[in-house]
């Protein structure tokens, strides 16, 4: 694992001008990966007065004092790879050690209790994946109060082991690169056909992002948060829209 100093995040951080210095977005796969480093950097980011988003685990919510560090920070927004509601499955994505589907909804309430917006991603196409995992899936966003999710076709990348197996299955079915974009089915799925799995995701998005259910959501967030982090909101729900359309 590596880190940037901290001094040269800050640096960056203050070399931002205007308006876009309002909302960050860390590129980092885990930004509380190593906890002590996350709260140096929270503490070194809270005289900036700015407002930033990054990638967590669910660990993340567990830890109440890093949370209010970061928000005290200027956190708003994190993206947790929650990837499937099936705990078996979650084992084709090396997270069953950790991750419990049975802790999700507490760890969504625990962040959204400390008003930070939660975009959770799941993976469509698992082993373990029936046609019913799409409706399970959107209905448990709606339940959660989930503010923006993400959808994606399992898609073995050349050179991983998940490629090795089901070419050695026999399952790809397209060796096209400009399709293995985690959005286009390039395989066969172990409980449904790809045709399946490709309208399945599709209507996914469709349903998630419908501009009745975005309204909806968007009404219930409103009481806890300030107008104009709902007008970003709004607008991201928006951009998944057009996507999904």
């Amino acid at each position: 694992m590596r880190h940037r100093p901290i001094k040269d995040v800050i640096q960056e951080v203050e070399c931002i001008e205007g308006r876009l210095k309002r909302y960050i977005f860390f590129a980092d796969d885990n930004i509380t990966a190593d906890p002590k480093y996350s709260r140096e950097l929270f503490n070194a980011l809270k005289s900036l007065n700015i407002r930033w988003a990054s990638q967590a685990s669910i660990l993340f919510a567990k830890d109440s004092g890093l949370l209010q560090l970061a928000v005290e920070s200027g956190c708003r927004a994190v993206f947790i790879g929650f990837e499937s509601l099936n705990q078996d499955a979650l084992k084709g994505v090396h997270k069953s050690s950790l991750y419990r589907v049975e802790e999700y909804r507490e760890v969504i309430k625990m962040l959204h209790s400390y008003r930070i917006t939660v975009e959770a991603a799941f993976i469509f196409g698992l082993d373990s994946d029936d046609k019913e995992v799409f409706k399970r899936t959107v209905d448990f966003c709606y339940e959660t109060n989930i503010q923006v999710a993400q959808f994606t076709v399992l898609t073995p990348f050349p050179g991983t082991a998940l490629y090795k197996r089901l070419e050695k299955d026999g399952r790809i079915i397209t060796r096209d690169w400009r399709m293995y974009d985690a959005f286009h089915t390039v395989f066969q799925p172990l409980q449904m056909s790809p045709e399946e799995l490709q309208e399945g995701v599709d209507k996914a998005y469709k349903e998630f992002y419908s501009l009745k259910s975005s309204a909806k959501r968007i009404a219930c967030m409103m009481p806890t948060l300030k107008p104009h982090y709902s007008a970003l909101i709004s607008l991201i729900n928006y951009d998944f829209y057009r996507f999904a359309i």
